[in-house]
């Protein structure tokens, strides 16, 4: 499987390489904000994006606002340090499929992965 980690903090991406790696993925590309994603998803063809909120340059939400219309079943994953209800809800109607809250483990990012895995299953069946 092939994932797209779009985070500012090198030492965030490194912990999703180290986690990922564990979880079975062969390839992981990195972007440090949403304009590096937004030129490396055309060839990356990611499985999954995970996707911090806040970056500088293009935040989270405007990457997602625009990469959802002509993606509308890539997997992304909002990743944030901030869990307010309002930050979620903005997520949830701009597309976003789950998130997760910093500081997050290995088994959160399976447990989520496996979540997105069911949704897809169930559609279809």
């Amino acid at each position: 499987m092939k994932a797209l980690v779009v985070d500012d903090s090198e030492l965030v991406r490194g912990r999703y390489r180290e986690y990922l790696g564990e979880l079975g993925f062969t390839k992981i590309l990195e972007a440090a904000d949403g304009f590096e994603a937004l030129r490396a998803l055309p060839d990356a063809q990611p499985d999954v994006v995970f996707l911090d909120w806040n970056m500088p340059n293009m935040t989270g939400l405007q990457f997602l606002k625009k990469v959802r219309p002509a993606h509308p079943d890539l997997p992304i994953i909002m990743v944030t340090a901030q869990g307010g209800e309002r930050l979620v809800m903005n997520a949830i109607k701009a597309g976003v499929s789950d998130y997760v809250l910093k500081p997050f483990t290995a088994e959160v990012l399976a447990e989520r992965l496996e979540n997105l895995q069911k949704r897809r299953e169930r559609r279809t069946s």
